[in-house]
């Protein structure tokens, strides 16, 4: 009901809008050009488009906003961007025709309207829905690659010494897995993914909160770890894709009384060019990946032991690694002591484990160092500011995820 009056209200304010005129000697023009390569958040920003959107009275707050706010300057426009299943219905034809006007931008996006701002509008909606699309179809078949592969029973071989009853509620439980770090990618497209992944509120401090039950009788032995690792991981697609077609529906489908929709375009953060499915495939197997060790390791009391180079021929005699002018190891806690030097377990190959997911050895060592540092550990890891942070390199994770304990000194 109140989605009706609402659209009574606001939807013949929204048509009768100044913004979108009608005469020839009125009608509005560019500042650049508006060819694939202008679309551009620079060109948004010349061409004043927020001011646009912000002088356009109840912009976003309709049901369907996107498609009836294309539809008013152009009825022939058919722009249905609510099916994450059907992108062909989610694009601006550059072919159209409008009999007796001119048409500087013909054959482009911002041909296809009278105010030919609304082509930058209109492509940023195309963009948020293809990042969206992408994400949602690249989760199975990225989950699938690991499930069809050794990692998960390499990671429980490389991670263990021997035979190590677990159980799979504190081993593999992925209640704390980040929606938002699941797609990330590495390198210069996690500058874009982190200008526009924000914008999506119905995603942001999403976290998978729940396990399967039906994990409930299984044995809870080493034996069993690898499967049980691959029923929690094979609850991520679905998770994934229910949260993509929800953030859309936001956009495209939902009412709103206030300025997300506007907000959610500001500054052209929209026309950041979409990831590709192929890419993020590649991004979420690798997370999934990093997620599963941190998570393993923290659950089996992982520590990173710091020693001096000489000391009992350590980084020799030892699996360590020189970092920080430091002989390094990872070593997991026998029982209830404390790890030592003398004392704990060596997972068979824990340099092997880090390297199946991407990282360098290095990159683990100082993340939980770093951690240790700031008085944290992995239950403070740190999600949403690993999406603020303006490190984009390849081997860029948030801070603490290996919040390991650190035993001795970089002193």
């Amino acid at each position: 009901m109140m989605n009706s009056v609402i659209t009574t209200i606001l939807l013949p304010l929204v048509l009768a809008s100044p913004l979108q005129p009608r005469q020839e000697d009125e009608r509005p023009t560019l500042n650049t050009g508006c060819e694939p390569g202008d679309l551009t958040p620079e060109n948004w920003r010349t061409n004043a488009i927020d001011a646009t959107i912000s002088g356009t009275l109840g912009f976003g707050q309709v049901p369907e906003y996107p498609r009836l706010f294309l539809q008013d300057d152009n009825p022939r426009l058919d722009f249905q961007c609510s099916d994450l299943n059907n992108p062909d219905k989610c694009t601006i034809p550059t072919n159209f025709i409008f009999v007796g006007e001119s048409n500087d931008f013909s054959g482009t996006v911002c041909g296809a309207f009278h105010n030919p701002q609304l082509g930058f509008i209109g492509q940023a909606w195309v963009n948020l829905y293809t990042h969206l699309r992408n994400i949602n179809n690249a989760v199975q078949p990225a989950v699938d690659s690991i499930l069809n592969s050794n990692f998960i029973d390499e990671l429980v071989t490389k991670s263990t010494a021997e035979p190590l009853p677990i159980p799979k509620e504190v081993l593999f439980k992925l209640a704390e897995l980040s929606l938002v770090f699941v797609p990330a990618p590495i390198g210069p497209e996690l500058a874009a993914f982190r200008t526009i992944v924000p914008r999506f509120k119905k995603l942001a401090g999403k976290l998978l909160k729940n396990a399967r039950n039906e994990q409930a009788e299984q044995d809870e032995n080493i034996d069993n770890q690898p499967q049980i690792l691959k029923d929690l991981l094979g609850s991520v697609p679905a998770w994934v894709q229910e949260n993509m077609k929800e953030q859309n529906d936001d956009i495209f489908l939902n009412t709103h009384s206030d300025n997300t929709i506007g907000d959610m375009l500001k500054d052209g953060a929209g026309l950041s060019t979409p990831t590709s499915q192929e890419d993020y495939e590649k991004a979420i197997s690798r997370n999934l990946k990093i997620f599963a060790l941190a998570q393993m390791w923290t659950k089996i009391s992982m520590n990173l032991l710091l020693s001096d180079p000489d000391e009992f021929g350590q980084c020799i005699s030892e699996p360590s690694t020189r970092v920080r002018d430091k002989c390094m190891q990872f070593k997991y806690r026998d029982g209830t002591t404390p790890v030592t030097l003398a004392t704990g377990e060596h997972p068979r190959d824990a340099a092997g484990a880090i390297a199946s997911t991407g990282l360098n050895f290095d990159t683990v060592a100082n993340n939980a160092i770093d951690c240790q540092n700031a008085g944290k550990t992995f239950s403070d890891v740190d999600f949403d500011g690993f999406l603020t942070s303006d490190n984009d390199n390849d081997q860029a994770i948030p801070a603490c995820l290996f919040g390991v304990p650190v035993v001795g000194s970089l002193e």
